[in-house]
This record gives structure tokens, C-alpha cells and sequence, in this order.
């Protein structure tokens, strides 16, 4: 008894510790972009942070077409599978043998687009020079890392390319001229992190990269596609919002738009690194005791409830403020859009929980992926109906947002307490 309460202690100051690192990592993935952020939008001014805005909006399908879902499903394979030498070579090989197709298609593609497409051609170089986030997403192991739980190496590594572009920014971006550096600038950041992570892997984990097998190849299109179509979904009404505003709009109301939502997004994902650490003891559980693991989901729930009302309420307080703080007097054309975007502070960390660690333990990516689909779908009729009916294309976009976003975390929850009575009459009947 003592072994098996030590053995879950043990697992706990896991999760505890990495947990640690990935509050770390969120702080720097949106603490120093936060700290650069009042910086670029005075010396860009909105015109020039909406076109910079609108690329990462548009790469931003790139790098989810090179994840691939592969940083949630590979996670799971490496903590299954991470006691088994071959078994990880194989899997490591594989998945990245697809996201260097996958980043070589996507370039392609970006190609194509920007040399047909008179909206992309104008400012051609911030997507080729944005596309560096691409190339070090690709390299960078990020599910290796946390599927073994050794989170600190991505601490590391994640602190790294932010702190060099952050850094890089003061010193070489002066004026509303030298725009193309922030995109350049942000992916030699990408790129140095990824190319150091694959050193990681080599030398101190003795990764062996090798060709794999149609069949594995195969193998993992299929472990992937779910939380990939996932994905896909999800930039339904994420980036394709922003992009189908872009298009519409100047790339002045883009930068209110893209400044607002950039401003945002720490608020909306703080607890975020919890729930990614949580998540490899979460899969574990979910296999030795699905009884307890559904408990664990309720106070999850509550928890996400409680943390998202709190940070809600401060930020809707102090929404003038916080822009003229971070963005500029500039930018309080864009308080209306802070505001609906606030929403989301009550929904994502309840999703997220659910989502990414309830739905990928029990191994429902099927489901998630049908509620993300039709989520996408609803978000399209929503947007097009919004853009009728109110004035601002802005308030639209985040608007539809939000709306589907709340109805997909409805939809997640009527299924998963559904998916719970079913466990439980199981669980009765193999008594």
C-alpha cells in the first residue's frame, strides 16, 4: 500500500513540476510578446501591425496543417510508448517525417498564393518571412518533451526564440519602415529554438532518425487526422474570422482588430500550461482508473469555472486601462472588440480542460473533431449573418467568435455527460 501511495505521490510532484515549467512558458509566450506589444504598435502604428497581423493569421493554416494534431496525439504515444527505445525512434521518425511534407506542401501552396493574388503579392515578404514560425514549429519537439514530461527543455527552448525576438526588436526595429523585421525577426527565433531541440533529442535522448514505412506513415495520418480536422475547425472561426475580416476591411481596423485580440489571448490560455501538464498524468489515469479520472474531470470543471469568472471580471474593469497601457491611445478605437473578445475568458478555460485533456485521454479526438466541424460550419452562417446585420465588421468577427465557441463548449458537455452515465453503467455492471 505504502508503494502504490508513494508511486502516486510521485506522479503528482510530476505533474506539479511541470506544471511549473509550463507556467513558465506561458508567461514567456505571452509576457514577452506582451512587453514588445506596446512598442510595435506605436512605432507600426495600426496600418502596419494589421498587415503583420493578417500574415500570421493567414500562416497560422500552415502551421496547423504541419502540427497535424501531432502535439496532442504524439504526446499520448510517447507517454505510452517512452520505456520502449524502438517503439520512440519509430514514432519520432514518423511524425517528423510527415510535418517536413506537410511544411514543404504548405510552402508550396503559400507560393502560389502570393504570386496569383494581388492581396498577398503587395506584401509578399511578410508571408515568405512569416513562414519561418512554420519551418521552426516543425522542428521543434515539443510533444517529445512533454510526452516524457520533461517539460524544462521546451521552457528553455520556447524562452529562447522569445527572448531573441523581443531583444532583437528594441535594438533593430526604429520605425514604421523596418516592418518586415518584426516577421523576420520572429522566425529566426522559431528557427534557432527548433534546430536546438533536435540537437536535444539526438545528443541527450539518442533519438535515431530514420526512413519509416508507408505503413507507418499511414499510421500516423490516422492517429492524427481527428484532432487535426479538429484544428481545422477551430481556425474556422480563429484565424479564418480574422482572415475573412482582412480581407474586408483596412489594415487599420485590422490592427485595432489584431492588437485587441493579440492583447487578449494571455487572459484567455494562463492556465493553459496547468492543463497541458495535467494531461499526460490525466491519459494515465484514464487507463488504471477511469472511475477516478472522472471524478478528477468534475473538480477540473469546477476549478476552470471558478479561475475564468475571476480573471473575467478584472479585465472588463479595467479594459481602458490595460489598452492604453499596452497598445496605445490609439488603439481605444478597439475597446468595443476587447470587450466581446472578454467572453472568451469565461468559455476557453473550460473548453480547453475539456478538449484537450477529458476528450484526448478517454481517446474521443472522433467526437471533439464532429463538434469542432460543426462548430466551424455554424461559425460561417453566424459571421455572414453578423456581417448583415451590424455595422462593424469587426465586432462581427469577434462576436461569431464567441458565440460558437460558447455553443461548442455546450455541445462538449451534453456529450461528455452523456459519455459519463454510459461509464458508470458499465462500471455497475462489471461489478
Amino acid at each position: 500500500m505504502k508503494k502504490i501511495l508513494g508511486a502516486v505521490a510521485k506522479e503528482k510532484i510530476v505533474v506539479l513540476k511541470n506544471a511549473a515549467s509550463l507556467l513558465v512558458m506561458q508567461g514567456t509566450n505571452y509576457l514577452l510578446p506582451l512587453i514588445v506589444l506596446p512598442y510595435l504598435s506605436r512605432i507600426l502604428g495600426p496600418e502596419k501591425f494589421g498587415a503583420v497581423f493578417f500574415a500570421q493569421m493567414f500562416i497560422n493554416y500552415f502551421m496547423i496543417l504541419s502540427d497535424y494534431g501531432f502535439n496532442f496525439v504524439g504526446v499520448r504515444q510517447i507517454a505510452q510508448n517512452k520505456d520502449n527505445t524502438d517503439k520512440v525512434n519509430s514514432i519520432v521518425s514518423s511524425i517528423y517525417t510527415l510535418r517536413v511534407i506537410f511544411g514543404l506542401i504548405g510552402l508550396i501552396i503559400l507560393l502560389i498564393v502570393i504570386n496569383v493574388f494581388s492581396r498577398f503579392e503587395e506584401d509578399k515578404w511578410i508571408y515568405i518571412f512569416t513562414y519561418g514560425m512554420v519551418v521552426g514549429n516543425i522542428l521543434l519537439p515539443t510533444w517529445f518533451f512533454q510526452g516524457i514530461q520533461k517539460m524544462k527543455y521546451i521552457t528553455l527552448l520556447n524562452f529562447l526564440s522569445k527572448f531573441t525576438f523581443t531583444i532583437s526588436i528594441f535594438f533593430l526595429v526604429k520605425n514604421q519602415g523596418d516592418y518586415l523585421l518584426v516577421p523576420l525577426l520572429n522566425g529566426i527565433g522559431y528557427i534557432i529554438a527548433g534546430v536546438i531541440g533536435v540537437i536535444i533529442l539526438k545528443k541527450y535522448y539518442f533519438i535515431k532518425f530514420f526512413i519509416v514505412s508507408k505503413a507507418k506513415i499511414r499510421e500516423q495520418l490516422q492517429n492524427g487526422f481527428n484532432v487535426f480536422m479538429s484544428n481545422m475547425s477551430i481556425s474556422a472561426y480563429t484565424s479564418t474570422n480574422a482572415f475573412i475580416l482582412g480581407t474586408i476591411v483596412s489594415n487599420v481596423q485590422m490592427g485595432y482588430y489584431g492588437g485587441v485580440e493579440k492583447l487578449i489571448q494571455p487572459f484567455k490560455f494562463m492556465f493553459a500550461p496547468v492543463y497541458n501538464a495535467v494531461f499526460p498524468y490525466f491519459a494515465k489515469l484514464v487507463t488504471n482508473n477511469r472511475d477516478k479520472a472522472i471524478k478528477e474531470m468534475k473538480w477540473g470543471v469546477f476549478l476552470s469555472v471558478i479561475l475564468g469568472l475571476c480573471v473575467f471580471i478584472c479585465i472588463v474593469i479595467l479594459a481602458e486601462p490595460i489598452i492604453i497601457l499596452v497598445l496605445g491611445n490609439e488603439f481605444l478605437e478597439g475597446i468595443n472588440i476587447f470587450y466581446v473578445f472578454s467572453l472568451l475568458l469565461l468559455i476557453t478555460p473550460i473548453s480547453y480542460f475539456l478538449f484537450n485533456v477529458v476528450f484526448l485521454s478517454f481517446s474521443l479526438e472522433k467526437y471533439s473533431m464532429k463538434i469542432y466541424i460543426a462548430g466551424g460550419i455554424l461559425n460561417i452562417i453566424i459571421l455572414i449573418t453578423l456581417l448583415q446585420i451590424l455595422e462593424s465588421a469587426s465586432i462581427a468577427a469577434a462576436l461569431s467568435n464567441v458565440i460558437t465557441q460558447f455553443v461548442n463548449l455546450i455541445l462538449a458537455t451534453l456529450f461528455l455527460n452523456s459519455f459519463i452515465k454510459k461509464e458508470r453503467r458499465r462500471s455497475i455492471k462489471n461489478e
